[in-house]
Parts: C-alpha cells; sequence; structure tokens
C-alpha cells in the first residue's frame, strides 16, 4: 500500500504542478473530499469500539446511538455525525450489526455509503477502510486506473 500511495502523492503533486489554476483547484477538492472519507472512515472506528463497549456492559445494542456516542468521544461537537453533518446509523441489528455513513451524497443506500460491521463481516459485503478510501477518492479525482500505478 505504501508504494502505491507514493505513487497516487506523486502523480498527484505533478499533476498540481502542471494543471491549470482551475484543475488545480478541482485536484484540490478532491483531495479534501477524499479527506472527509477518511477521518468518516476513522470516525466509524472510534465509533465501532464505543458501541462494542457498551453493548458488551449492557448486554443490549444500543437504542440510542446518538446518545452513547456524546457520552462516551471527547474532543468533537457531534461525534454522532459524518464529516458532511448526516448522522450515523446503527443498522441490521440483530443478525448483521453495523455502522453505517450514508458518504459525501448524505444518502443511505448508494455506492458511497461507509460501513463497518460489529460482528464478523457477511460474505459478500465490504467493509469502509482508511486505506481503501484513500485511494479510491485520490484514484478517481486523478482519472488513474489502479493498474497503471503498478
Amino acid at each position: 500500500m505504501g508504494s502505491v500511495l507514493f505513487k497516487l502523492l506523486t502523480v498527484a503533486a505533478g499533476g498540481a504542478l502542471v494543471a491549470s489554476t482551475t484543475d488545480a483547484r478541482s485536484l484540490v477538492d478532491g483531495i479534501v473530499a477524499g479527506g472527509k472519507v477518511v477521518i468518516t472512515c476513522n470516525d466509524l472506528e472510534i465509533a465501532r469500539t464505543v458501541v462494542r463497549a457498551q453493548r458488551e456492559y449492557d448486554g443490549v445494542w444500543p437504542s440510542d446511538l446518538g446518545a452513547v456516542l456524546h457520552k462516551q468521544v471527547g474532543g468533537r461537537k457531534d461525534p454522532d455525525k459524518d464529516r458532511w453533518g448526516t448522522s450515523l446509523r446503527l443498522a441490521g441489528v440483530p443478525k448483521a450489526p453495523h455502522l453505517l455513513s450514508c458518504g459525501p451524497d448524505g444518502k443511505c443506500g448508494t455506492d458511497d455509503d461507509l460501513k463497518v460491521w460489529l460482528e464478523q463481516v457477511p460474505a459478500g459485503e465490504k467493509e469502509a477502510s482508511l486505506s481503501d478510501a484513500l485511494q479510491t477518492q485520490l484514484l478517481d479525482r486523478l482519472g488513474v486506473k489502479l493498474s497503471d500505478l503498478h
């Protein structure tokens, strides 16, 4: 992953140097948007730890995710919201519990949703990861295919 990330950043830096002002601004906007995805993935990881601990303590999944996160997570004004201002959701209880961010478009059930599983990841499902999020956002913004970097 490190090698691919270095190549991505090299391509991004090189592209920004030779691009027009509009293109450079678009590139910066893309990197900022990618940053929100990465930070939201991190927020979901923190929320997963809190929710699992709360379940262990209470014996049941929390009924009010917002209240649990506000009580247990310090340092953020709204720990129950993703970086686009949409409330995080506890879904799939009890069979396949997971935490969900509706992603940049703010609509759940679309391709940009981010989720982390609270128990085993069900077959055929994908979990949000920091490295995947960063890599995907940068590649999409740069119009580069991962196969082009190998």
